[in-house]
């Protein structure tokens, strides 16, 4: 689905060897129709991939801007309490979400600090895709004009969805 993948996939094996990390690699047959097409297919991969690295975790990068933008996409298109709960920092199966409780701009500020590098997928720029514009233009409009606190809104209501056992 991008362009520049095959590069990415470089960059991270390289990263992957000089830390001492196991390293799995795969390739869609054919691009996913869809962002949602897409999720199905990587988390399949990941599932895949713990198996093969023998990992009981595979950690992610979603951090709590994603989480704002997950539960306002969630409830724009309909969502009941379990959706309003967001992505869950454990599950499904391997999956890992540390970063959940930290701001993509104190990560950034984090690794610059640290003098780690990172990679940015230039499609999460393309006003293409309605996840993107969530994120450029609908979030910062609404912290803009509206709710000065919406991101920070919309993580305490994940969190609080998240408690709530009532599914």
């Amino acid at each position: 689905m991008r362009v520049r993948s095959g590069a990415d996939a470089q960059w991270v094996a390289g990263l992957c060897r000089a830390w001492g990390v196991p390293l799995v690699v795969a390739r869609c047959r054919e691009a996913p129709r869809g962002e949602d097409a897409a999720r199905r297919e990587r988390h399949a991969f990941l599932q895949t991939a713990a198996r093969v690295a023998q990992a009981d975790r595979l950690v992610m990068g979603h951090h709590a801007d994603d989480q704002a933008e997950t539960v306002l996409f969630r409830v724009l298109r309909g969502t009941g309490v379990r959706g309003l709960a967001g992505m869950a920092p454990l599950g499904p199966g391997p999956l890992a979400r540390p970063l959940l409780p930290f701001w993509r701009r104190d990560l950034a500020r984090y690794a610059r600090a640290r003098q780690l590098r990172w990679r940015t997928d230039a499609t999460n720029r393309a006003l293409g895709h309605a996840r993107n514009r969530i994120r450029l233009e609908l979030i910062p409009r609404l912290e803009r004009t509206i709710a000065p606190g919406a991101r920070a809104s919309l993580v305490r209501l994940a969190e609080l969805a998240g408690r709530t056992k009532r599914w």
